[in-house]
């Protein structure tokens, strides 16, 4: 026994294995047990806030960093953040060191030193899976590639992050987060849109407009909205809309007789009219309408036969393309797994927009995922080798 004060909780001598313990030992640990306990008590006693990140700032806090392995060779990445951001990092150590090189690492390290939110889509993602797989539409150079491809002579080391630009993003940090949190070998293309949501964490970017409130599938990751449910996004997207931009989507139906309708409107947003433009893609009838909304009147503006087949239980790609034509005439082109359909322009004018989703039913739930809206031409930071 070799304490000094016997209500001390810890033994230095049975940190060392039983059949070496021995009065000479004994005798030899009794100034290190009185050193240990001594520390122990100091360390105890010290004031919180040297103890405590999140009350510790300037060099302590820097000091702190360097203890959990943000060190100088990131300094980089440290310059970059706020006091209140340094914190956070101190805090988060121990997991982000303990995820790095996986992709939920690097999507956690993203969210934890820039805030931003990052879809990921990895090799798997773009490969063909048979039955299954269609000539879905992909923005280049991220759209579905087959083997051999020249995109790029080893792409099965490529992936795809995108992220939500709503202004104020720090390009360069990111890339150096991504750098530093990124699997050895792995490539990745950086893609910023105006709007990106993949149902990831849930249905937070979206506002009930009419219908009961969808419901956020946490374990396909999507959102599941009822007959007669319309989801407008919750932010003003892209001012200027509709010109010179892209919207696409994926959806799925549950009744063949569903009419999956998707619609950017020129209005407030939420608890306004829906006035503007949308497309419904008729099944049953064997149509896409494209139409236009105005004082709640709709006005049919082409109609023209699917070409496609939606089949209920399967996931299926829409998009709509817009471009500014001058002179306040604008080409309106929609697209349903990747062929086009509406082929249309004339003259409109909208000041602003939002997207929404609408299941007109008549019955079934209609599910809606991977939305994303952007104006050309893209920001594609690459990080890797």
């Amino acid at each position: 026994m070799t304490k000094i004060d016997p209500t001390f909780e810890y033994d230095f001598e049975r940190f060392i294995i039983k059949p070496w313990r021995n009065d000479l030992l004994d005798r030899s640990l009794a100034r290190v047990q009185w050193w240990f306990e001594a520390n122990v008590k100091r360390t105890r006693t010290l004031p919180r806030w040297i103890t405590d990140y999140r009350n510790a700032t300037g060099n302590q806090l820097l000091a702190m960093l360097w203890q959990v392995g943000w060190d100088d060779t990131l300094r980089g990445i440290i310059n970059s953040l706020s006091e209140a951001d340094r914190r956070k990092l101190v805090g988060l150590a121990a997991e982000l060191w303990q995820q790095k090189g996986t992709e939920l690492g690097l999507g956690n390290f993203i969210r934890a030193v820039t805030g931003h939110e990052a879809e990921i889509e990895n090799w798997f993602f773009y490969r063909w899976i048979l039955g299954e797989t269609g000539l879905w539409y992909g923005y280049s150079p991220t759209m579905p590639w087959m083997w051999g491809s020249t995109l790029t002579p080893m792409d099965e080391f490529l992936s795809g992050i995108f992220i939500m630009d709503e202004g104020g993003i720090d390009y360069d940090l990111v890339s150096q987060v991504v750098d530093l949190a990124r699997p050895l070998g792995e490539h990745y293309q950086i893609i910023y849109m105006e709007f990106v949501d993949n149902f990831r964490l849930g249905r937070e970017k979206w506002t009930t407009f009419a219908g009961t409130a969808a419901v956020w599938n946490s374990t396909t990751k999507s959102l599941e909205l009822p007959v007669g449910t319309v989801e407008f996004t919750d932010t003003l997207l892209a001012p200027g809309w509709p010109y010179e931009q892209n919207v696409l989507c994926t959806f799925q139906i549950t009744n063949p007789a569903q009419i999956p309708t998707f619609g950017w409107t020129a209005t407030a947003g939420p608890g306004a009219a829906p006035d503007g433009v949308f497309c419904e893609v008729d099944p049953l009838a064997g149509t896409v309408d494209l139409s236009i909304m105005w004082g709640g009147a709709p006005v049919l503006l082409q109609s023209v036969p699917l070409t496609v087949p939606v089949v209920p239980g399967l996931k299926h790609w829409f998009r709509v393309s817009t471009s500014d034509l001058g002179a306040g005439n604008i080409r309106i082109r929609t697209y349903v797994d990747n062929v086009l359909h509406n082929d249309w322009n004339g003259a409109l004018a909208f000041a602003s927009g939002y997207l929404y989703a609408w299941n007109q039913g008549p019955a079934g739930v209609m599910t809606l995922d991977n939305v994303r809206l952007f104006v050309p031409p893209l920001r594609i930071d690459e990080v890797g080798p």
